[in-house]
């Protein structure tokens, strides 16, 4: 019941503070500033709008020099679009109309910009026409003097170039199609006049017409642009949009005094309503000031409570350290035993090397001394000067031992034995070895460790276990790791003998593979064809006490201290199996351990 007035009473604070937010939003003035500055923005595109016309009635008027900057007004155009693309969201209207009007005002000005250098070189090339009609005509005028006899040729051309200069002007005052029409053929008129005989007047006829030509072609260019310009519709595009922002503008003025009207009204309700709340406040306050003092003395009893119960808690947490403790004692003495196991199964076929070949020299030895007696023997009875029938007799029993000895071929058979006791005496020492090397006993706990060389000494200790399994080494080029050699092999020796004991009773085959994923990391994968581990048991493996061995053929702690080791070493191990084809577990070691790790 109070958490379900609790969560109405949330839910209403929520609802409150909603609309407190909504209704200071809808009567914010920074939206409202934004629309003024669009308002703004248009009054200048307007302006903008007003002096291209301006610029463009001067221009077709050529009343005189225009008092317009065209740079400044482009630049100001700039501004004012960049400024309504950032005010934007403050209308609904100049959104809608913005792009369009964006479009005819940046196509005016592109028009008006190319209009102005068309018209300014129609006027050039008009200029330089005119100019060149008096100099002709000043030229006519000599060769009229020159040649008297030419005066109707000479009037003839000039009534010719005179009709050309009056089209010339009418064409630049209504540059259409139909005068384009007229000024062609008053030219090609003048160009079939038959010249009078003047020097000069050829050169300059040619540069008349040249620019007669040109100007005609530009003026008409000037016409199209200026028909083009007519047909943009940026001017009347922003008149709407500026009436319709307008009606917008005071709709929004209406909609925030109206939203302000009712902040006002629903600040003073909250007021009212807070007052309560705070009333009502006080009285839990001192409810709860009482509920506190109640409470202060009950702690006081709990406390002494909860003190004596951490004391027995702390207690049974040392128990449990310890019997945790004894537990990986008892699975490392475990590990001892097979491994101890393994070595003496493995010292029994030296040792019984070593004892045949012993008891074959004390056997030849006792032959080879009773010879050596008889020898001894009969040398005293020669250097005494026995009788000829006794030391025959004594020489013929010498040389049937020495015969005996030639034929049981004893002398040839004892280096043989005493190399067979030497082999024996090699293996023993190869397996105290590798046992040394195995469990590092006579070097410090953190030293230098060749991966591939404690493979080898923990496949040496378990040779026992992989008789009928195939062992593939696949060492890749890896770099000595810094660790617990002694730690790391019996980590090794765990992994080999569950790979070993997964294949019994079938082809088993084991892989051991070497590899250094980064300059910083090894990898060893151990790996064999075994029964696999079944699906529902993979999480578990490395947890204590977990095993999926029959009852008394394992402690379930292996694993969970292989991955003690390989984590304490900051690496990480990991497992991939299928139930009937095998399983593949990786140790990633770090070649340098990092400084906060503990290897003991």
């Amino acid at each position: 019941m109070n958490s379900a007035k609790m969560a109405a009473v949330t839910v209403l604070a929520v609802v409150l503070a909603a609309a407190l937010a909504f209704l200071y939003y809808k009567t914010d003035i920074g939206q409202f500033r934004k629309q003024v500055q669009i308002a703004s923005y248009l009054r200048e595109m307007k302006d903008i709008d007003t002096r291209w016309e301006a610029e463009l009635l001067r221009l077709r008027s050529e009343s005189g020099p225009s008092s317009i900057t065209t740079a400044h007004l482009a630049d100001s155009l700039r501004r004012a679009l960049r400024g309504l693309d950032e005010e934007v969201s403050a209308s609904r209207m100049v959104s809608y109309s913005l792009p369009e009007l964006k479009r005819a005002f940046t196509d005016k000005a592109e028009l008006m910009e190319k209009y102005r250098s068309v018209a300014a070189t129609a006027k050039e090339r008009l200029e330089t026409a005119l100019v060149t009609v008096p100099d002709i005509n000043k030229d006519l005028r000599q060769a009229l003097l020159n040649y008297p006899r030419q005066r109707d040729r000479i009037g003839a051309f000039e009534q010719s170039l005179s009709r050309v200069q009056a089209e010339v002007l009418r064409f630049n005052l209504s540059p259409d199609a139909t005068q384009i029409g007229r000024l062609e053929a008053t030219l090609g008129a003048l160009r079939q006049a038959e010249l009078p005989t003047s020097p000069a007047l050829g050169p300059l006829l040619q540069k008349f017409l040249s620019s007669v030509d040109e100007f005609y072609k530009t003026k008409y260019q000037e016409q199209q642009l200026y028909n083009r310009l007519s047909y943009i519709t940026a001017g009347p595009r922003l008149d709407t949009l500026t009436s319709a922002f307008h009606r917008e503008l005071e709709d929004s003025v209406q909609e925030k005094e109206l939203f302000r009207t009712a902040l006002i009204t629903y600040a003073g309700v909250l007021l009212i309503l807070l007052s309560h709340i705070g009333a009502r406040l006080r009285q839990s306050y001192l409810e709860v000031a009482e509920a506190n003092a109640a409470l202060k003395e009950a702690n006081e009893g709990l406390e002494q409570r909860v003190e004596e119960r951490t004391q027995a808690l702390s207690a049974a947490l040392t128990s449990l350290e310890e019997s945790q403790a004894m537990l990986v004692q008892s699975e490392k003495m475990s590990s001892l035993g097979q491994m101890v196991a393994g070595v003496a199964h493995e010292i029994n076929t030296p040792l019984a090397y070593v004892k045949n070949s012993l008891e074959s020299v004390e056997a030849q030895l006792n032959t080879m001394g009773g010879t050596l007696n008889e020898t001894e023997k009969l040398l005293r009875m020669l250097r005494e000067g026995a009788d000829e029938q006794a030391f025959g007799k004594q020489f013929a029993a010498v040389t049937t031992q020495i015969a005996e000895l030639r034929n049981a071929h004893t002398i040839e058979e004892l280096p043989k034995l005493i190399r067979d006791g030497q082999y024996g005496i090699g293996q023993i020492a190869e397996i105290v070895s590798n046992l040394r090397d195995f469990s590092r006993l006579d070097r410090k706990k953190v030293d230098r460790f060749n991966v591939a060389d404690g493979l080898d000494s923990t496949l040496s200790i378990a040779k026992h276990l992989l008789k009928s399994v195939e062992v593939k080494k696949q060492y890749g080029a890896i770099p000595a790791i810094t660790c617990s050699p002694s730690q790391l092999n019996q980590v090794f020796l765990n992994l080999i003998t569950n790979a070993a004991q997964a294949t019994e009773g079938r082809s088993g085959e084991i892989r051991l593979i070497t590899r250094a994923p980064d300059p910083d990391h090894v990898e060893i994968e151990v790996a064999d064809n075994g029964k696999g581990i079944p699906a529902d048991a993979l999480p578990k493996i490395f947890d204590p006490f977990f095993t999926t061995k029959d009852v008394g053929k394992g402690t379930g702690l292996g694993l969970s201290i292989a991955y003690q080791i390989v984590e304490a070493h900051g690496g990480l191990i990991t497992v991939d199996s299928k139930p009937g084809q095998g399983t593949r577990f990786v140790v990633r070691l770090p070649v340098h351990p990092p400084a906060d790790t503990e290897l003991t």
